[in-house]
Parts: C-alpha cells; sequence; structure tokens
C-alpha cells in the first residue's frame, strides 16, 4: 500500500498507511488540527499496523457537518470502520479527539479492542462510578445551591473517592504525561520568554500567540491568583515526583501547538528540565523521551534505545545530558531513518524554516 492511500468516507477524509491485513491503529486528532498532526510518527506505527488516519468533519480535508456533537462524530466513525470491516481497533485520541474516541467505544465496544487518550480524558464517571458527595454537589436542583456553600473538605473527599492514586496506575502500568511545560505557560506567564523561537513560527501564529498570552493567559490576574496558580504549577511538578517514586511510567510530551510559546520540537527541551526539577533524574527523563514513548505504543522492539539492530533515530550531543539535562539542547548531529544531518545541514533547515514562517 501506498504511503498515502486517500479515500472520503461518511463526509471524512480518510488516510491510510501500511498493510491492510495489519493490526488497525485509528487516530484520531484534537481541536482545529487534522490527521496530519500525526504525520511525525506514521512512518514508525505503519511498518506493524494499519494506520487509519480521519479528518473529523470541519476539519483538515473534511467538509463541514451540521453538527459537531461528539457523539455523532463517533458515529460517522464507527460507520468508516464498518464499512472497512474492521473490529477490535486500537483507537488513539489526542486532546478533543480522546472526547470522539471514547464515545466511539462507549457507542461500539465491539470496534474498540484498546483506547489511548493523549493529553485528554474521559469524565469522571465514563470509567468510575462518582462518590455520593460529588454527584449531589453535580446534580441539580440541590447542587448549584449547596455549591454556593461548598467547603474545601467536600470536594476533596469527592475528588479522593474518584481519583485513582498513583499505586493504582502502576500496578495497572498506565503511563502519564504531565505536560508541564503546557502548565508553565498557564500558571506562571510571566516566565514565558521570546527567546527567539518564535521565528520558526508562522508570523500570524507567533501575534496570535503574543495577543493570547497578553489578553487571555495573563488578563486579570489579580496577585492573589497570581501566587495561587504559582503554588499550583509547584503542586504539578510534586505529583510528577510522586508518580515516579510510585513506579508509574512517566511519558515526556508537550501538546506543542496548542497553547502559546509552545513551540514543537523545541518545547520537548523545556519538558525534559522540567521533569528534572520534579525530582525525575536526568536519566529517567531521557527515559521519558525515549523508551517510555516506544513502550507505549508498542514499538520498542525498534525504537527507544540505541542497539544494534533497531532504528537509527538519535541525536550525537556535544556535552552530557546526564551531568546537565539542558544539555541535550547541545546538538552535534541528528541521525533520523538512517540519513545523518550534520550541524551545517540543520542550519540550512532551521534557515528556510524561518523564511517559510515568516513569508
Amino acid at each position: 500500500m501506498s504511503e498515502y492511500d486517500i479515500e472520503h468516507s461518511h463526509g471524512m477524509h480518510v488516510v491510510h498507511d501500511g498493510p491492510r491485513q495489519a493490526p488497525p491503529l485509528l487516530l484520531i486528532h484534537g481541536s482545529g488540527a487534522s490527521g496530519g498532526f500525526w504525520g511525525p510518527v506514521v512512518p514508525a506505527l505503519a511498518g506493524h499496523h494499519h494506520v487509519i488516519r480521519v479528518d473529523l468533519p470541519g476539519c483538515g480535508q473534511s467538509p463541514p457537518a451540521p453538527s459537531y456533537d461528539v457523539p455523532a462524530q463517533a458515529g460517522q466513525v464507527a460507520a468508516l470502520l464498518d464499512d472497512l470491516g474492521l473490529r477490535h481497533v486500537a483507537a488513539a485520541g489526542h486532546s478533543s479527539g480522546g472526547y470522539v474516541a471514547t464515545a466511539l467505544a462507549e457507542q461500539r465496544p465491539d470496534l474498540v479492542g484498546s483506547l489511548a487518550l493523549i493529553s485528554s480524558g474521559p469524565s469522571l464517571d465514563a470509567l468510575l462510578r462518582q462518590p455520593f458527595t460529588l454527584r449531589v454537589l453535580l446534580a441539580p436542583p440541590l447542587g448549584p445551591l449547596l455549591w454556593s456553600r461548598r467547603s474545601d473538605a467536600m470536594i476533596r473527599k469527592g475528588i479522593r473517592a474518584t481519583v485513582v492514586r498513583p499505586a493504582t496506575l502502576a500496578r495497572n502500568r498506565t503511563r502519564v504525561v504531565p505536560t508541564l511545560t503546557v502548565y508553565q505557560v498557564l500558571d506562571r506567564p510571566d516566565e514565558v520568554l521570546d527567546d527567539g523561537r518564535l521565528k520558526y513560527v508562522p508570523a500570524a501564529v507567533a501575534e496570535g500567540w503574543r495577543w493570547a498570552l497578553a489578553n487571555i493567559i495573563k488578563a486579570g490576574r489579580t496577585p492573589e491568583v497570581t501566587a495561587q496558580r504559582y503554588a499550583l504549577f509547584e503542586r504539578r511538578k510534586a505529583f510528577v515526583n510522586e508518580l515516579e517514586e510510585a513506579g508509574v511510567p512517566v511519558v515526556a510530551g508537550t501538546d506543542g501547538g496548542d497553547v502559546p510559546f509552545v513551540v514543537p520540537g523545541f518545547s520537548l527541551h523545556d519538558e525534559l528540565v522540567n521533569l528534572v526539577r520534579s525530582g525525575l533524574s536526568p536519566l529517567r527523563a531521557l527515559r521519558a523521551a525515549t523508551l517510555e514513548p516506544a513502550r507505549l505504543l508498542g514499538l520498542d522492539d525498534s525504537i527507544g534505545t540505541v542497539a544494534p539492530g533497531k532504528a537509527a533515530d538519535l541525536v550525537v550531543l556535544d556535552a552530557d545530558p546526564l551531568a546537565d539535562i539542558r544539555n541535550t539542547t547541545r546538538i552535534h548531529t541528528v541521525v533520523t531513518r538512517g540519513r545523518v544531518i550534520s550541524m551545517e545541514q540543520r542550519a540550512r533547515m532551521l534557515a528556510e524554516i524561518e523564511s517559510a514562517a515568516a513569508a
């Protein structure tokens, strides 16, 4: 099968990669994106899977739809899978695409064999029964009345009864992608630096990010709120450390592109720094960006570590990242898909990206 086996089905643009007889893997993008979002990981996946990428209605090359209701979108995806004769599909959803994937699994459990949610999750009651206290706080008519009289103790009791403990996550080998770099922007926008990376982002996008930072993220923040969000980010990092100590596999990710100043590629290095500041050793942080993602995707037999017979995807650094995790930015040479990219070649590539972004 060609890399781009394209069709239109049930109002959606669909791209197939990999052999049709391989285990099916459905990839559902998030808000404002398209199936092309998954492009960087498709080559690694298509060797072992029949990869199906959809442009949800109104996104990418799919036409607008009368309704963007999540169950309706899930129904369209189900109809596509029915037409393809597929069952027990591994479905992966990113951001709001996770809601479509979850709805698909709820509507048609015969179609979905496994579910992966990336930077998204179902409602609390999708997998766990809500405790009585939380149900009362949320449900009308008493909920709105009681909510105004809520106490921290009431809220904590409801949440504690619902949230899974790190030990349970570790026992189930559930992997967590903290995306601390995203929350650093949202919780501590005053720390955001316009350090030159935006020259690699389309000019209109960069301008929009600057506007959003000033007029949405920073807007209306009192000193009290600023202090609360500062403390919240510290709690986020402490929770990552709790996950690490409990043996929960942590995966490095950034949700790059969805939040202002989180520049794809560059932001992964920021995430590694945040993981180390959360308590992970530099080695564990590096594993979170290499071996653990490979294990998550079931591809650790071919990627994730440097070993004979594995794919030649690696970087050569000019300094030891185990001594200082920031040394991951001191890149000398890149090897990707067996191709060596020198420092000079990389400089030319970045210059071309900069030129295209300014156009």
